[in-house]
């Protein structure tokens, strides 16, 4: 019973994390997103993990610390890759990587995972 009450805790701070970012408060968003990711990782869900290094990632790109962005990314395509090394859900995670890349001004790395995303 717990693990599900802590497993709906870590989403609710996910989705408070995802409420900040659609209005711009990054550090907020960023600061709910650890929470979160706290959470999954205690509980060892890496699913949730995943998904909130993403968001993270998005956060980052958006607050144009972008080489925080990639690592982001880098860590939850990691983890996604050990999950299912098939699932689609491993193009967005390219594709965001590409635009941030493309906001660093590195379009060759942009194109590449841009069109690696594509490819998935």
């Amino acid at each position: 019973k717990e693990a599900k009450n802590d497993t709906l805790l870590a989403f609710s701070y996910k989705n408070l994390g995802i409420s900040y970012y659609s209005i711009n408060q990054y550090q907020e968003a960023q600061k709910h997103y650890f929470t979160s990711l706290k959470i999954y990782e205690n509980l060892q869900d890496k699913e949730g993990q995943y998904r909130v290094l993403n968001n993270l990632g998005a956060n980052a790109n958006d607050w144009k610390d972008y080489d925080k962005a990639i690592k982001y990314y880098q860590i939850s395509i990691q983890i996604l890759e050990k999950l299912d090394q098939n699932s689609p859900n491993r193009g967005v995670i390219y594709i965001n990587m590409g635009h941030t890349y493309k906001n660093k001004k590195d379009f060759t790395q942009s194109l590449a995972y841009i069109e690696k995303g594509l490819t998935i």
